[in-house]
């Protein structure tokens, strides 16, 4: 590899790796710290009406964000063009296999996280040039899957955790 490919190279999984620590701390925050005590405070659909919205709120803002730098710090359009190339040279069954494996990505992605399956699912000539209709499909169905499921989640842990601190207090 000539020096200035190995440059570019660092220099776009510097870019991906800032872009996942960034998001890890954001959801991490948000997820654990803000919808804990929102639950907490105000049950499963108390919890749910609060979070929902600023979860759309947060998602839309780091899309716009996404789109307005151009680059691909999360790395989704680096993978999109790695797995084209590969599909279109591999077999078949090979074919068969990975266009498989994107159905459980997408459904995984749906219940995880609006902001990555919005943009992990964006056609890559979409990339960075605003939110579609399509995207918007997307993202809506996402933030509600995402918000309902970890609502479920965290009121269940919040439950336990109340549940054990009556038996010990």
């Amino acid at each position: 590899m000539k020096s200035s490919k190995v440059k570019a190279l660092f220099s776009k999984l510097g870019i991906i790796g800032s872009g996942h620590t960034i998001s890890i701390i954001i959801n991490w925050f948000f997820d654990v710290i803000l919808y804990t005590a929102s639950v907490a405070l105000f049950g499963f659909w108390g919890g749910l009406a609060v979070m929902l919205p600023l979860s759309v709120v947060l998602n839309i803002g780091l899309i716009k964000l996404y789109d307005k730098t151009g680059k691909d710090w999360l790395g989704f359009e680096a993978l999109k063009e790695g797995k084209e190339s590969a599909v279109a040279d591999a077999p078949e069954w090979l074919r068969s296999i990975i266009n498989s494996s994107d159905l459980l990505a997408t459904i995984a992605i749906l219940f995880y996280d609006p902001l990555l399956a919005t943009i992990y699912l964006r056609k890559r000539e979409q990339a960075h040039k605003g939110i579609s209709r399509r995207d918007w499909k997307i993202f809506w169905l996402s933030t509600v899957l995402a918000n309902i499921g970890w609502t479920a989640v965290v009121f269940g842990g919040v439950s336990v955790f109340k549940w054990l601190l009556g038996i010990f207090i």
